[in-house]
């Protein structure tokens, strides 16, 4: 049959011709496009066009109907096919197909139906959209490259979904669009959770400092308040960062900060709400009354208006919100995000694990 049929390069420039403006439809249209990407591709040619699929379209118009191949579409609308497996005939039948569906929702249904997958489709020209299309839709992190540098590194829990995102008509953002423009070449990492590509993706970006990134680049160094057991102690607490934390006498460690402005500030907020003293926090210097004092802020320790024993427990009560759990195993633990159901009670454990997974650059091993 085709022995004497001319070969691609003969017919290529007619190919082009008719799909110039076009939209390339076919059922699992991925098949398809990658034979016409691979034939124009040794002819040096970067064939790109957008797409439609006539199996994601009967998916989402016959969503009640269990099967979408095109035997299924044949049995289910009695069309006829003379020669199934032929390109023509088998045109023919998607056609039938799409006719059908205008007469069963309308006109606009359908041509609404089919812009929504070619606006998912808006792929910048630079890209393969069939690499793109093979990006698995689970965790992990992604990595956008552009001519000569790392543009930006990102995490999803629907990876191929949210690169796909990335390249909508109508960009959020200015810094989408630019990325859209500049981006030639994606890479991908799987991850087993959202735990894990969470510290994958602080990681990488530390490590490789692509360009768009800007909040996760800085490696900050988390603190949090260390509280004294002994009332009289003076100050009653003191600001420790990870080098300094043991891991394992979290329960006098309260809140973990990402700058020691924000633990500072914390401080003032909770003092100022609770009557606490500034200068019994380590807040001010000096002797006598502190100024919140003065204000009429402070109930008195500073002036032996209250006892160090009260003040104490009202302190102790009002940051108890705030206090880190003590790590209750013996070493290390491995975390399998598929088999983990995490209660409130553990939150406050997770962000103590977080902050010592980002301080000590872990990376998840075996699915962890």
């Amino acid at each position: 049959m085709v022995r004497d049929a001319p070969t691609f390069a003969d017919i290529n420039y007619i190919l082009q011709e008719w799909l110039d403006d076009a939209v390339l439809c076919a059922h699992n249209v991925r098949f398809d496009y990658g034979f016409l990407k691979n034939e124009f591709s040794r002819l040096g040619i970067n064939f790109q066009k957008k797409v439609l699929c006539t199996v994601k379209l009967s998916r989402k118009l016959y969503s009640h109907c269990s099967g979408h191949s095109l035997d299924a579409i044949i049995q289910r609308f009695n069309i006829v096919c003379e020669k199934r497996h032929r390109a023509m005939d088998d045109a023919l039948v998607m056609m039938s197909f799409i006719t059908q569906a205008i007469k069963d929702f309308g006109l606009s249904a359908v041509q609404e139906a089919a812009k929504a997958f070619l606006k998912q489709q808006s792929i910048p020209i630079h890209l393969d959209p069939l690499h793109i299309q093979n990006i698995p839709d689970t965790c992990g992190v992604y990595l956008f490259y552009g001519e000569s540098a790392l543009l930006y590194i990102g995490k999803s829990i629907k990876l191929r979904s949210r690169i796909m995102s990335h390249f909508q008509s109508d960009h959020a953002s200015s810094k989408e669009m630019r990325i859209a423009q500049e981006v030639r070449h994606i890479e991908y990492r799987v991850t087993a959770g959202e735990f894990g590509a969470l510290i994958l993706e602080s990681r990488l970006i530390k490590e490789l400092m692509p360009i768009y990134n800007h909040k996760l680049r800085k490696n900050r160094k988390s603190c949090g308040w260390f509280i004294a057991n002994n009332p009289q102690q003076k100050p009653l607490v003191r600001l420790i960062y990870q080098k300094d934390i043991n891991w394992s006498s979290f329960g006098y460690v309260y809140g973990i900060f990402n700058t020691q402005s924000k633990a500072i500030n914390f401080l003032r907020t909770l003092a100022e709400e609770h009557g606490l003293c500034h200068k019994a926090l380590g807040l001010e210097k000096g002797s006598g009354a502190c100024f919140s004092h003065q204000l009429k802020k402070c109930r008195g320790v500073c002036v032996d208006k209250e006892s160090t024993e009260q003040h104490y427990l009202r302190f102790v009560t009002a940051i108890s919100s705030q206090r880190i759990t003590k790590w209750p195993f013996d070493g290390k633990i491995e975390l399998r995000p598929g088999d983990c159901v995490f209660t409130l009670k553990q939150l406050s454990l997770l962000k103590a694990l977080n902050a010592v997974a980002l301080s000590r650059k872990l990376t998840p091993a075996h699915g962890s």
